[in-house]
């Protein structure tokens, strides 16, 4: 039996990646969102609290999406990108602790991850369709 026979996804599948883990990634990510926005809603300040949440997940994507970039350009992680993560990390405690908002923090931390999980996905995603995809010089 071939490999394609035994997982029919097989040849969709990143040679990279264990199998499934780009819905495990998804269900997490979207877990987080769910709770970044229950978190928010929770706030006595709904606004405030969505705005963070949006924010984290704006963030998270970005991050993602730039270190996979960089990754597949053979290049380190630029050191500005790589230190926004742990900036937001601590601007949610500050949020948290100064404001007397904590749900706004969680908010925004929880916002973060789901930006990051769904980010890399979606990602990993695209560089798999475009290795995949015929070369207009060779078609």
């Amino acid at each position: 039996m071939t490999e394609s026979q035994t997982h029919p996804d097989a040849s969709s599948a990143d040679p990279a990646q264990p199998q499934g883990i780009a819905a495990v990634s998804v269900v997490a990510g979207v877990g987080a969102l769910l709770v970044a926005v229950l978190a928010a809603l929770n706030e006595d300040a709904k606004a405030t609290g969505l705005t963070a949440a949006v924010v984290g997940v704006v963030v998270g994507v970005a991050v993602a999406i730039g270190g996979i970039r960089a990754w597949l350009a053979h290049r380190s992680l630029p050191v500005g990108l790589s230190m926004v993560s742990a900036i937001v990390c601590v601007l949610a405690i500050v949020v948290a602790e100064v404001t007397g908002r904590p749900m706004t923090g969680f908010a925004l931390l929880a916002g973060l991850v789901s930006g990051l999980l769904l980010g890399a996905v979606w990602a990993t995603r695209s560089v798999v369709r475009r290795s995949r995809r015929p070369d207009d010089a060779t078609a």
